[in-house]
């Protein structure tokens, strides 16, 4: 039985398909955007005081920080438009999760891998920028 406010396309019922998903949808795209266009301001004033700082490593550490400063604002939007519950969150965790976690072959070798390139790149980025 369809619910009364779902969409329909040619009699057939999208599921997930409601007005509430999609104003959480135009919402989500909203913040994306108001993310983007605060990245770009933040760095065109950075630009814009570029003579005042001299450094090529401040002004490398400030456009990272805007760039997360920017990557949190979109994650923490997004977690809250879409989980309007905080209890859902974290309905799945318990204490043996990390236990369970790490007991699975493939989970420890993907970790391992994941951990391994990220330690590599990080050496990598040292020696081009030292040498």
């Amino acid at each position: 039985m369809a619910t009364p406010d779902a969409l329909q396309l040619f009699g057939v019922t999208l599921v997930g398909a409601t007005p509430e998903n999609g104003r959480k949808l135009l919402l989500t795209l909203a913040l994306i955007v108001i993310a983007l266009l605060f990245s770009r301001l933040a760095r065109g004033l950075l630009a814009a005081s570029g003579h005042n700082l001299r450094s090529d490593r401040i002004r490398f550490w400030l456009r990272q920080a805007v760039g997360l400063l920017a990557g949190l604002i979109v994650i923490f939007g997004i977690v809250s438009v879409w989980f309007d519950d905080p209890t859902r969150l974290t309905t799945g965790l318990g204490p043996r999760v990390l236990t369970n976690f790490m007991s699975d072959r493939g989970n420890t070798v993907t970790l391992g891998t994941f951990v391994a390139t990220f330690l590599y790149g990080l050496t990598v980025v040292r020696t081009i920028r030292a040498g």
